[in-house]
């Protein structure tokens, strides 16, 4: 059987798929999908659809025949120790008599050497930004609770200097905050399903997965339409503007372990942030003004799941950790956005959405 590994593709192409062989779902990486001291093992694990002759995990400096136990799951694992330069690209082939059918490819990051910081109680203030009740009115955040199926609330947050916008899906339609919390105007959308919004030098982005389309949202409140091109990303995925202006999925930067998370810093190098607590999630990730990096972590406490935001010095020299209480009545993909020295959160109750300001306040102690 030929193998070949196909290099050169960019991230999250759609490579070779045959239906008659089955399906693969993308390789679901267990171990550091971001990054992996030198001689550790990253284990890949993926689930092949069908019944294939072989499954193999190549990488760019090989292949490995994949191992499936007695759950259906296949696995295997690539030496970091023998990846070349900073990264690694990776896919899951399955070999069936007729054919082969690829997953896509997938990068993992490579540091040589992880530091490791234990985070310091740290302070912060709560003030309360914006506010509005769950409704359909001019003042009010949409809110959809289908009898089944998950609640829907704003999908999405994002900042910049003209104040704070909010992604009121339900509602079809951007909300604009000035700085002072007030209400500066609404643009809407023709559009359900937008998932994300990112401010660019053009203005807001909406982004809509499902529709696959992205919506420009110009300062004069006009909307201009253009195609995503990012199908096959899972849903949620959130999006960043690179350098050149194109959009594509945001990279991730934390990967939980199970008292600690690392954290992928803007300098390229990551560090490895010990929290003493037993770490859930660590979906929300944000940049302040200043460099440093917050997450919203959460973690497991005596009656179920509470929160914490983590400050990572730039650098990754020192982190923070403060307990917060918070609560989020719904998805939502963008929770958390930076501010000059702190973070903007999505959360709300029964009867209203907030967003609400956390800053740092008196250093870390």
């Amino acid at each position: 059987m030929e193998r070949k590994f196909v290099s050169g593709v960019v991230l999250l192409a759609a490579l070779s798929c045959c239906a008659a062989y089955g399906s693969i779902a993308p390789p679901a990486v267990t171990g550091p999908t971001i990054f992996a001291a030198a001689g550790q093992a990253i284990p890949v694990a993926a689930v092949v659809g069908g019944e294939p002759a072989e499954v193999t995990l190549a990488w760019n400096g090989g292949d490995v025949v994949m191992d499936r136990d007695t759950s259906g799951l296949w696995s295997a694992a690539i030496p970091a120790g023998a990846v070349k330069g900073r990264s690694l690209m990776c896919q899951v082939i399955a070999w069936y008599d007729g054919g082969s059918l690829a997953s896509q490819v997938y990068t993992v990051n490579i540091s040589p050497s992880i530091p490791v910081v234990a985070a310091k109680a740290m302070k912060v203030t709560r003030s309360v930004v914006v506010s509005r009740p769950w409704g359909s009115g001019d003042d009010a955040f949409g809110r959809d609770r289908p009898i089944n199926g998950a609640t829907e609330i704003p999908a999405s947050i994002a900042a910049d200097a003209s104040g704070i916008h909010v992604l009121d899906t339900v509602n079809r339609r951007v909300l604009s905050f000035g700085k002072d919390g007030r209400l500066a105007g609404a643009t809407g959308l023709r559009t359900s399903t937008a998932s994300d919004l990112i401010p660019s030098a053009g203005g807001l982005l909406v982004v809509d997965q499902i529709g696959d389309e992205i919506l420009q949202v110009a300062a004069n409140g006009r909307v201009h339409s253009g195609a995503l091109g990012a199908r096959g990303l899972a849903l949620g995925t959130k999006f960043a503007v690179d350098a050149a202006g194109a959009v594509g999925a945001a990279a991730p930067t934390v990967q939980v372990k199970a008292n600690s998370v690392l954290v992928g810093l803007a300098n390229g190098k990551a560090v490895e942030v010990s929290l003493g607590a037993d770490v859930i999630d660590a979906a929300e990730v944000a940049v302040d003004g200043r460099g440093a990096t917050w997450l919203l972590v959460g973690i497991a406490v005596d009656d179920g799941v509470g929160y914490a935001l983590v400050r990572v010095q730039p650098g990754g020299r020192s982190a923070g950790v403060a307990r917060i209480s918070t609560f989020i009545p719904g998805d939502t993909t963008r929770r958390m956005v930076g501010t000059d020295n702190g973070a903007l959160l999505l959360e709300g109750d029964s009867s209203e959405g907030r967003v609400v300001s956390f800053q740092l306040a008196g250093g870390v102690n």
